[in-house]
């Protein structure tokens, strides 16, 4: 006999029905975009370790997970994460405590380290409720063009671009098309990061102090309408004034491999240079004309720092081709200055070149299709470079546009962002 002022049992049965239904749609929904992928002995390692724990340790993570939630749910979210740290220290299995943690990072902003605890609680539980919650907080992270976090303090800003599909090149109409373009291939990119803007003169610099790294002492600079190697220039006087929140110039791919080596042990993380398809994908950011910000080159100056009516006044002996537009400035801009494209990318097109991972080739023929580097290559063979600088004129101030980059030539409006693995 059911009690006075119970539901009925047809309601009860119906909410369990129900409950299971939303269960299963969540674990669809989840397989349907995989969180991140890990290492499946990875996961053997953990799972292996946890169940070798002493009756003592599980009752001291337990301990630190029940504090951390408490504290979770009071939004005290600093100190839930170093709870829950300690305890996952202990028992990285906890697939709860990881959903939890990755909640927990969320809201500090940590975005990377976010993904990571979500992707490890999908990965050791994907048929428990939170295991599927966590594969699908991760692929929101993971896709949410412009989310941004850094790995520290004085870190370039990085910007998650989802995974994606896209036509790589240029079509033969392009305005400003040169042959290396093509032809036009499907290429498939999995989620990274990707620097927000250029990496700084000012990051350079914090580099070469700590490791005493010898960027070179001298640069090819255009002057007095002359583009001459001069041993005065170098990334601290490319030949025209500079800051340190200027994207840092006169360096080759050498100088950015190691940047990116050294930024790669003081933070723990992957760091590494883009792929040119990567760079393509992110520049693009879902259009496919000519420009991210469309096919007009004298829309430039609200989005790119290019040549342009104010370069033309000001900089000696240009006589190609500008932009019919003003944007301020005649050579670099302090990075981050104009209009982002729909991934938050800033100067993706224009104020320095940027290198790439890959090696020069003439054409796309027979290039990765995966968003893989296009490697392979020895040290005397050219570097790619995309997006133009602030000496760009349209035909080159484009999202296809390619050149390649001498390996030990250093440019003064050469530079370079940073990609990461996720998470």
């Amino acid at each position: 006999m059911e009690r006075p002022g119970s539901p009925p049992k047809w309601i009860i049965s119906y909410c369990l029905v129900a409950a299971l239904l939303w269960t299963l749609s969540l674990i669809s929904w989840a397989q349907q975009g995989q969180a991140p992928h890990i290492d499946s002995n990875e996961i053997q390692r953990i799972q292996k370790k946890s169940a070798s724990l002493s009756a003592k340790e599980r009752a001291e993570t337990r301990e630190f997970f029940k504090a951390a939630f408490a504290a979770y749910q009071a939004g005290r979210f600093e100190e839930a994460e170093v709870l829950f740290g300690k305890g996952l220290q202990i028992d990285q299995a906890n697939v709860d405590a990881q959903f939890f943690f990755g909640m927990v990072l969320r809201e500090r902003k940590k975005t990377a380290d976010a993904i990571k605890a979500f992707s490890f609680a999908a990965a050791l539980g994907p048929n428990t409720v939170n295991g599927t919650r966590a594969a699908l907080e991760a692929k929101s992270l993971m896709g949410n063009p412009g989310t941004v976090f850094r790995d520290c303090a004085d870190c370039p800003e990085m910007v998650i671009i989802p995974a994606g599909s896209f036509e790589m090149g240029s079509p033969s109409d392009e305005a400003g098309r040169f042959k290396q373009e093509g032809p036009i291939h499907r290429v498939n990119v999995p989620a990274f990061a990707l620097g927000r803007t250029h990496v700084t003169r000012g990051q350079f610099a914090a580099f070469v102090n700590e490791t005493g790294y010898d960027a070179g002492r001298e640069c090819w600079t255009f002057e007095e309408g002359k583009v001459e190697q001069r041993p005065s220039r170098n990334w601290r006087d490319p030949g025209y004034r500079q800051e340190d929140g200027h994207p840092v110039v006169c360096v080759i791919w050498n100088d950015a491999k190691a940047y990116v080596d050294w930024l790669s042990r003081k933070t723990g993380k992957r760091y590494r240079l883009p792929t040119e398809a990567e760079w393509e994908f992110a520049a693009r950011a879902g259009t496919t004309t000519a420009r991210y910000w469309g096919e007009s080159p004298d829309q430039a100056c609200g989005y790119a720092n290019v040549m342009d009516n104010t370069g033309k006044r000001t900089v000696p002996g240009v006589t190609w081709a500008g932009h019919n537009c003003d944007d301020g400035h005649a050579y670099s801009a302090p990075a981050g200055s104009f209009k982002p494209n729909a991934f938050g990318l800033y100067d993706i097109i224009g104020n320095a070149w940027q290198l790439v991972e890959d090696c020069w080739h003439g054409n796309y023929n027979g290039a990765p299709t995966d968003g893989s580097a296009w490697a392979g290559c020895d040290s005397s063979v050219e570097r790619v470079l995309r997006g133009g600088s602030w000496g760009a004129g349209p035909d080159n101030a484009r999202s296809a546009m390619r050149a390649g980059c001498s390996p030990t030539n250093r440019g003064h409006d050469c530079g370079f962002r940073l990609a990461r693995m996720l998470p």
